[in-house]
């Protein structure tokens, strides 16, 4: 499923690269894998598919991402969703990336759960769970981004894709992916990838702290008191 990004930011005037930490002149720079994503004109129409998805078997939609995106079974689950919902494409087609669908289903989800709430408030760091594990450096710059610029995501989140807002929300947002990017390693990645990427992180960490605020509430009502 890991293929190289398929589009740079750099010709989209989107540049994202990780600058000058000491570690970088010591390893190699290395390139950051992640799955081909649609080109802009058909990004509406896939948008809103994922989003039908995303509403019409909403359970069957979070079981699946619960899972790790690296195995060979998560690949199987969300092509059955896929198949189970193509009365959502209308008139698109769903020729595109896992990942791209899993994104777009999980920002759905994600402004379903959070309901026009301060995103910060939902992906930040909880000290009653312990630290959400990223599954490949992509994961890890997205939460690095998703965390310190909430506000940005959010705003992000609002735009309609491929339009001109969606291409200045993402700009706004580059220097903070250009920071999270690991020491060594530079990122070349298209708007639909970023979007998708960012939602997939935004909804993993609201649903690793809703977990947690689950299990407060739980202890509170065995004792009085939230721990």
């Amino acid at each position: 499923m890991n293929k190289r990004l398929s589009a740079a930011i750099a010709a989209l005037g989107l540049v994202a690269t990780a600058i000058a930490a000491p570690a970088a002149a010591q390893s190699p720079e290395r390139r950051l894998p992640w799955s081909d994503v649609p080109q802009s004109r058909s990004q509406p129409a896939l948008h809103a598919f994922a989003a039908c998805v995303a509403g019409s078997e909403t359970r069957r939609a979070r079981a699946v991402l619960a899972m790790d995106y690296r195995t060979p079974a998560y690949d199987r689950a969300l092509e059955q969703l896929l198949q189970r919902n193509v009365f959502c494409l209308e008139h698109s087609r769903a020729g595109s990336s896992h990942r791209f669908f899993a994104g777009r289903i999980a920002e759905a989800l994600l402004l379903r759960d959070i309901r026009g709430s301060d995103l910060g408030r939902h992906v930040a760091r909880d000290p009653a769970r312990p630290p959400i594990q990223a599954r490949d450096e992509t994961e890890l710059m997205a939460f690095c981004t998703v965390r310190a610029a909430p506000v940005q995501v959010a705003d992000l989140f609002a735009t309609r894709p491929a339009g001109p807002e969606e291409a200045a929300a993402i700009q706004a947002l580059t220097p903070q992916i250009g920071q999270c990017l690991a020491a060594g390693a530079t990122g070349q990645f298209n708007r639909a990838a970023l979007r998708s990427l960012l939602g997939l992180a935004a909804y993993r960490l609201s649903q690793h702290n809703g977990a947690a605020r689950t299990a407060r509430v739980g202890a509170a009502s065995l004792d009085g008191t939230i721990r």
